[in-house]
């Protein structure tokens, strides 16, 4: 994860900068904030998030977990294991697809879902005109 942290020196000190976020600290460990939005999560979102993290690799998990929880922490659950499932069921992790792309697919979700809400708002939300006989 160290390729991800950017260093920039305060006095004696050495401040880390957030990539997701832009936070300055001195630590460089954001699991925690990554596990309080896991645990906020229901069980089966949770499920879901662990069961596809186990088709990558330790190193790239670990390196964007903080990240694609943050990303992540306002999208609906149902939208999250439906981006999930479509990830798996295209099997795009085996064409070498990553995190990001995870990401990228439940974003697309999201932008789907809000589309597909706001036309049933227009338009099937009104009663259909009434014909004279």
């Amino acid at each position: 994860m160290d390729y991800l942290w950017r260093k920039k020196p305060v006095g004696n000190a050495m401040m880390y900068k957030c990539p997701t976020c832009g936070k300055k600290t001195h630590e460089k460990d954001y699991s925690s904030t990554a596990s309080q939005i896991r645990n906020a999560m229901d069980k089966k979102t949770v499920g879901a998030i662990d069961d596809i993290f186990t088709y990558f690799n330790r190193v790239q998990v670990e390196s964007y977990k903080s990240i694609f929880f943050n990303e992540i922490k306002d999208i609906r659950k149902i939208i999250i294991r439906r981006g999930i499932k479509v990830f798996k069921d295209k099997k795009l992790h085996e064409a070498g697809y990553g995190i990001k792309y995870l990401l990228g697919v439940i974003k697309g979700e999201e932008k789907t879902f809000e589309s597909r809400k706001e036309y049933e708002k227009k338009y099937l939300d009104r009663l259909p005109p009434v014909r004279d006989k």
